[in-house]
């Protein structure tokens, strides 16, 4: 390939917590999955002829964002990074806290971005960071001339609902700047997606990430990057699964706001006043999380080899599972009415489910059999005001897509 694709696309996962809400962040044992509702990133390059030739435009409609940037503005932004010595493939090389800051003093310098509001400034933010990061070469001799392009981002995803809307769109970013960058700086002139670049890619994102959340695990950011199944402990310790069978959930939004940071200094605050019995929930958390990790790649593995039997006894097992994880979270203080009446419909359906991330609100999963019928709970759960889709965890993570 001579020259860069000139449209290409990206998409990347959101991503569930199925076990190890809130006792991760004790150093206990983790498992999200891959969600299949995406963020996807359109990108275009603009040849002379287009009616803005010398302009770069950005599209969020989610949220709702229209805003194109002069090549001279961009340079300027672009310019931040003069000095800096790191490249595409040293993310940890960068001056997070330098950088950053010279960007937030740009954008509050230029009237263009003092008119957005609160969740177009972020987004915006994350984007030119990236890509101001992702672009920077020591020699800036080395970096080609910025051309005009539109990049059109679109999800699937709610936003702030605990569904990996940030790290999703922060890996769909990186992995498009990752590419330009790799491509434009490697003699080969491929132009791919491997295991090795994911590893940069979730590098990337992670930082994307520390702008939205300040402190990310980094968990959101590997789910959403390389897809399936993740298994993490903290400080650093990461095991990717792969499942050859998705695992079918029903989606619930209770569509009540929560806040997460709030949420998790109420358990610190029951974990300093109960710490032995805290702990006790904690451990027995853990053991949960361990539990399903082994549960969930035999019920992948029986899947396979279609034997019905050992399908049936584990996913009951796996049920069993949700529910005891659902009631330990319950008894720290951080379900909610409308949580409970979910998972009340879910067991008057002989179904079970869980809350999912911080809790108080967010995202309520219910663990389903495949081809089934799910219209009577599906009813059930809209008549009561929930929002409710049918999806599968655990498929594949970003993805470069070629027009």
């Amino acid at each position: 390939m001579d020259s860069l694709p000139s449209k290409f696309s990206i998409t990347a996962p959101g991503k569930v917590i199925l076990h190890g809400d809130h006792s991760v962040v004790y150093g206990h044992l983790a498992m999200a999955a891959s969600l299949d509702l995406k963020t996807k990133i359109e990108f275009t390059s603009l040849d002379s002829a287009s009616s803005n030739p010398q302009f770069v435009h950005f599209i969020m409609p989610k949220v709702e964002l229209n805003l194109s940037l002069s090549l001279s503005e961009m340079n300027r932004i672009l310019s931040l990074t003069d000095g800096d010595s790191w490249d595409v493939n040293s993310p940890q090389d960068v001056n997070f806290d330098k950088l950053l800051d010279s960007l937030e003093t740009f954008m509050a310098g230029q009237p263009s971005f003092q008119s957005l509001g609160v969740q177009q400034q972020q987004a915006l933010k994350c984007c030119l960071f990236l890509m101001t990061a992702i672009f920077n070469h020591p020699q800036k001799s080395m970096l080609p001339t910025l051309q005009p392009f539109r990049l059109n981002v679109t999800s699937e995803l709610p936003v702030g609902g605990g569904a990996g809307s940030s790290a999703s769109f922060c890996v769909s970013l990186a992995a498009c700047f990752v590419l330009i960058a790799s491509f434009r700086a490697e003699s080969a002139k491929e132009f791919y997606l491997n295991d090795e670049k994911k590893e940069l890619i979730s590098h990337w994102a992670f930082l994307g990430e520390r702008i939205t959340h300040g402190n990310p695990s980094g968990l959101d950011n590997s789910v959403c990057t390389f897809g399936s199944l993740i298994a993490f402990r903290r400080p650093n310790s990461m095991e990717k699964i792969p499942l050859h069978k998705g695992v079918r959930v029903l989606l619930v939004d209770t569509k009540v706001s929560r806040n997460t940071k709030t949420l998790v200094e109420r358990v610190a605050r029951l974990k300093q006043r109960h710490e032995t019995i805290v702990n006790t929930i904690m451990k027995a958390m853990d053991g949960l999380s361990s539990e399903a990790k082994t549960l969930i790649k035999q019920l992948d593995e029986a899947k396979v080899n279609e034997s019905k039997d050992s399908i049936t006894d584990l996913f009951s097992r796996l049920e069993e599972v949700w529910s005891i994880n659902h009631s330990l979270l319950q008894s720290l203080g951080v379900s909610h009415p409308s949580l409970e009446r979910i998972i009340q419909i879910a067991r008057d359906h002989n179904l079970s489910g869980k809350l999912t991330g911080a809790g108080g609100g967010g995202f309520a999963i219910i663990l389903v059999p495949d081809n089934s019928d799910l219209a009577s709970v599906k009813k059930n759960l809209i008549n009561n005001g929930f929002d409710v889709r049918d999806v599968e965890l655990g498929g594949p993570g970003v993805q470069l897509h070629l027009s």
